[in-house]
């Protein structure tokens, strides 16, 4: 069946409204619905229901809502911050990130960062079409790049919260055994640009007492991948994937 996501406000049962003009497109022409197909519709804020095309012309689209189908979700409480990358990769980053359920996605610029720019346009529509397929009820916050001061600065500021930095340096701690010491807190996960962090930002980084630098192994890990296999692992030991 599918499922899309609405830009509308408050869903409720038997409430009827438009769609927006490329998902009358999607829902006519690429799917190929018609008046009365059934489709799962979420909004991000109230859960998922179960709709039906009520009306369809050349020009417009309604949906009648029935019934809830799955109660709306919590965010995790697991945040990252990751240095831009390129924007092919990026659009993996999100997502891959949005699967996972990351709350916030946090793009960082360093020194080794090859672009300080990030379309969160696309970025957006990334994550929306991620949670439609990965049936999550929420979308996570994408927030403008900020500069590795402040991250510095976020980090000082949150100094009851755990920061974890991938360590390719060999010195990096079991992350299952670091994990489970804060499990259940809110996290954050930091990720370096290609080529890893500049030798003085990750001395300054390394620093704060909150800051844990935990190894993925051997294998130097491309940015997308060490998000995946981080994150992943965090939600193991948390008992997310249970």
């Amino acid at each position: 069946m599918i499922r899309i996501f609405v830009n509308e406000p408050c869903l409720e049962q038997n409430k009827t409204f438009k769609t927006e003009d490329n998902q009358l497109h999607y829902i006519k022409n690429v799917m190929r619905k018609n008046i009365g197909d059934e489709i799962l519709i979420f909004n991000g804020n109230d859960g998922e229901w179960l709709a039906f095309i009520s009306k369809m012309d050349k020009k417009s689209l309604e949906l009648t809502i029935k019934e809830k189908t799955k109660e709306q979700g919590k965010l995790s409480n697991v945040n990252l911050y990751f240095a831009l990358i390129k924007k092919d990769k990026v659009d993996m980053v999100i997502e891959k990130a949005t699967e996972l359920n990351i709350a916030t996605i946090n793009p960082i610029v360093t020194r080794r960062t090859i672009t300080n720019k990030i379309n969160l346009e696309r970025a957006y529509l990334n994550a929306i079409e991620a949670s439609e397929q990965c049936e999550r009820t929420t979308i996570p916050k994408i927030n403008e790049p900020i500069a590795f001061k402040n991250l510095m600065e976020i980090i000082k500021e949150n100094k009851e919260k755990p920061f974890f930095i991938m360590d390719e340096t060999g010195n990096g701690t079991n992350p299952k055994d670091t994990f489970e010491k804060y499990k259940g807190k809110e996290a954050s996960f930091i990720i370096g640009p290609e080529g890893g962090f500049d030798t003085e930002e990750f001395k300054e980084i390394s620093r704060f007492d909150n800051v844990f630098r935990v190894s993925m192994g051997k294998n130097i890990l491309r940015a997308e991948t060490a998000i995946i296999a981080t994150i992943s692992c965090w939600h193991c030991v948390s008992g997310d994937f249970l």
